[in-house]
């Protein structure tokens, strides 16, 4: 036993010298990697393949060299403090302690030995970078150089009788491997048989993946006619497209298969079959894909928006291009290697299929219209049409004119001699629509599948529901850039290095802040909000209504959780982040001054909104009366209150207003409030019998309280009746105008059958002198008469040199 611990010791004793000779070797190993690749792209003329090869060789290295160093770092750091704890040698040759003086060495020669190897692996991997960016960029300049270099364009003399020779001698060979494959004398009577039957046995299997095929196709839409929901189309359709996928390229797999074993195929054949097979799976997944999207012949499972006529119209379109692709895949994708043909036989081959190509596009292109995408938006009211965004509606005609672009461009520069231009312009295009469209057909599927989950009668959730399509579409939008990337020629180290990029996000000071903290602090927090929000319902709902609190206190006392969760969430989404709030002191502290100038009033109404939770002078369901109106509270908010005024309207007040300006509060304590109704009669009427009718209106009324119990006031004389009052204290003031009509009511009634007047305002008018004035109307009227009959000569305009002010002349 003490011999096995010894051996575990001295094991443990060894692990950093093991670990020293690991990476030392590692970097002899990675640097002798680094010259060979150094070599050969100073000596040779590597192509992109080469360079792609060597890149992902160097990043490997280069992953390996950061763990290494980053694991010597680590190792280094706890005996480096070692040392600055010990502290430096005495410099006045005072004497330490041997212990110290022992550690001191053992500490440094450690470090010694482990920092030179940290340093060869940080100075071999300064020289990988280097050789990185150097691959990086020559990889740039020749993919740019390909894409510009002009060869030899199909109007160039004789290029096409050439590539017409070349062609035809391709078949001949391919017709001569053949026949000498099939009059080869090693074939036995019984092989022959064999291969016979199993021709035949796979036609049988082939016809009957097609009848199984068209016999599923034709039940499903059977059931189709009688699909009534949302949610059995989709899944009709996801079936559909199933079936026209799966089975025709289960047969093309056979068929293929078989061919492999065959004694027919050579090397030729064997190449022109892979070309067939990618061709036929090509058109198999355009049919499938686009039945699905256009749905020529089931317009209840169309995706797009486009009419019966236009959507086989498209889907025709569809299959031609899938046809011109995988014919581009047989003759010019793989006519170099595969077929042996020649550079000028692909230059023919290329402008021949893209000149159909691109009149494919321009006329697909032109069936599709912004307005008719799978994504709508469900209005408000059920009378109107869908809605479609604007976004989506210029984001269509974006990509229709980049594919029209593509359409003439991709033919004219394969006609001129841009060989690599016209087919990356072409087929980018064209498979970037492909991904697209896939994205657009799963996006549909989730959606219909949303929607018909959550219950059409049930106005909250639409509501809510509305959100979901962004939701999906945002993050397909974010899947789909790689893709796109790759398609575009992006590799799949740039896509790792861009990731990278991400995770390390952008640096401020010693704040890092990346897109992966801030997806991490909206889970977070997310989470976070909707527990504060569960807790704030399961509180009103459940806890708060078995305690004494009025609803004005359980409005605060639930608004309290809200913003304390709310605030807590906030807080442990930061600190999940890994974001150190102490950086942030110093910009607080400067952004403080503004706050407080700047945003002094949401200040004052939050802090102003905290009070009224905390001291409930104003609370939800309280009758005000303020400076701006009158009604009920609805809601203390952080920033306002909100009052519903009588006349159904929203008053919203701040909350520094209900603190500083006074506001009456007709409900703050209790309902009780005072009534009073003032009446008046007229002059002559008995004011005894009066105050009796009226004290016996008020005493019968049953929201007036008995104690204090109602009384009768005699105001006084006034200019045109007797005033009296009637005072009491109601029940519940809320009820004020109704009860002030029903007294009225009653007084009018019981006046009436005792005789008593209400007056109205009356005036008595004497006027003086009456005589004199008779006489002066008369005169008046004589001298009116007279103008009449003798009207006066109309005046003219005074002459040149007269003087208008006594007529003479000057």
């Amino acid at each position: 036993m003490k011999r096995l611990l010894l051996a575990v010791l001295f094991l443990i004793s060894a692990l950093p010298a093991f670990a020293q000779s690991t990476i030392e070797e590692d970097v002899a190993r990675w640097s002798l990697q680094l010259s060979e690749i150094e070599a050969r792209l100073g000596s040779l003329e590597p192509t992109i393949d080469d360079l792609d090869d060597f890149r992902n060789q160097l990043d490997d290295v280069s992953d390996e060299l950061k763990a290494r160093i980053a694991n010597r770092e680590e190792e280094l750091a706890p005996l480096e403090a070692g040392l600055e704890q010990l502290g430096p040698e005495p410099e006045d040759g005072s004497r330490e302690s041997p212990q110290v003086v022992e550690e001191r060495k053992r500490l440094s020669d450690r470090v010694a030995t482990l920092s030179g190897g940290l340093r060869l692996a940080q100075n071999l991997l300064l020289n990988v970078d280097e050789t990185l960016t150097r691959i990086v960029t020559t990889r740039r300049d020749m993919f740019r150089d390909a894409l510009l270099t002009r060869t030899r364009g199909i109007f160039e003399p004789g290029i096409l009788s050439r590539a017409h020779e070349a062609l035809t001698r391709k078949v001949n060979q391919v017709q001569s491997e053949v026949r000498t494959r099939l009059e080869s004398s090693d074939q036995t009577t019984g092989d022959k048989i064999r291969r016979g039957l199993g021709a035949l046995f796979l036609i049988g299997v082939l016809i009957l993946i097609f009848r199984t095929k068209d016999t599923a196709i034709a039940w499903l839409k059977s059931r189709m006619e009688t699909g009534e929901t949302r949610l059995r189309n989709v899944n009709l359709s996801i079936a559909l497209t199933l079936v026209r996928l799966i089975l025709p390229t289960a047969a093309i797999i056979l068929f293929g298969l078989w061919m492999e074993s065959s004694v027919l195929i050579g090397p030729l054949s064997r190449a022109i079959l892979d070309g067939l097979a990618y061709s036929a799976l090509l058109v198999v997944g355009a049919y499938g894909l686009g039945s699905a999207f256009f749905a020529p012949y089931e317009p209840e499972l169309r995706i797009s928006r486009l009419e019966d006529d236009r959507a086989r119209s498209m889907h025709r379109w569809l299959m031609v291009l899938a046809l011109i692709v995988g014919a581009d895949r047989l003759l010019v994708a793989q006519g170099a290697e595969g077929l042996g043909l020649s550079f000028e036989t692909l230059v023919t081959l290329n402008t021949l299929i893209l000149i159909p190509g691109g009149l494919t596009l321009w006329m697909a292109s032109g069936i599709l219209r912004p307005g008719e995408m799978s994504w709508q938006v469900e209005p408000e009211d059920e009378d109107d049409e869908p809605v479609q965004p604007k976004f989506t509606a210029q984001f269509i005609r974006l990509l229709k004119f980049i594919v029209r672009a593509a359409a003439v461009a991709a033919p004219i520069l394969a006609m001129i001699g841009y060989f690599a231009a016209s087919r990356y312009i072409f087929y980018s295009v064209v498979f970037s629509g492909a991904a697209l469209s896939i994205g657009i057909m799963l996006f549909h599927a989730v959606n219909e599948a949303v929607t018909t989950v959550v219950d059409e009668d049930d106005e909250t959730s639409r509501r809510r529901l509305r959100l979901i399509p962004v939701i999906v579409a945002f993050f397909m939008a974010c899947a789909a850039i790689p893709v796109l990337l790759l398609i575009w020629g992006a590799t799949g180290k740039d896509l790792e290095n861009l990731w990278e990029g991400i995770e390390e996000g952008l640096v401020i000071g010693d704040i890092v802040l990346s897109p992966l903290d801030l997806v991490s602090f909206l889970i977070v927090f997310s989470i976070g909000y909707v527990f504060t929000r569960m807790l704030q319902g399961i509180m009103s709902r459940n806890v708060l209504p078995l305690t004494g609190l009025d609803s004005g206190g359980r409005d605060a006392v639930t608004a309290g959780i809200g913003y304390v969760g709310i605030f807590a969430a906030a807080l442990i989404a930061i600190s999940t982040t890994g974001l150190d709030l102490s950086n942030l002191a110093i910009v607080a502290g400067a952004l403080s001054v503004g706050i407080g100038f700047g945003l002094q009033n949401i200040v004052n109404n939050f802090v102003s909104g905290v009070i009224l939770l905390i001291e409930r002078p104003i609370k939800a369901g309280d009758w005000v009366e303020l400076a701006s109106g009158m009604g009920y509270v609805r809601k203390v908010n952080v920033r306002s209150t909100e009052v519903q005024t009588f006349d159904r309207s929203t008053l919203f007040v701040p909350n520094s207003e209900l603190i500083s300006s006074p506001v009456i509060n007709w409900t703050h304590s209790d309902l009780n409030g005072r009534l009073i109704v003032k009446i008046g009669v007229a002059y002559g009427t008995d004011p005894r019998k009066v105050e009796a009718i009226l004290q016996e209106i008020a005493d019968s009324h049953t929201m007036l309280l008995k104690r204090p119990a109602p009384y009768v006031l005699f105001r006084g004389f006034g200019a045109d009746s007797l005033d009296f009052e009637i005072r009491g204290v109601l029940r519940d003031v809320n009820w004020i105008l109704n009860v002030q009509s029903d007294m009225n009511y009653a007084i009018a009634e019981k006046f009436e059958e005792a005789g008593i007047e209400i007056p109205f305002a009356q005036r008595d008018v004497h006027i003086k002198n009456l005589d004199d004035l008779g006489k002066g109307v008369v005169e008046v009227a004589k001298d009116a008469v007279e103008d009449a009959k003798h009207p006066p000569a109309p005046r003219t305009a005074p002459k040149a040199g007269m003087d208008t002010a006594d007529g003479e002349a000057e």
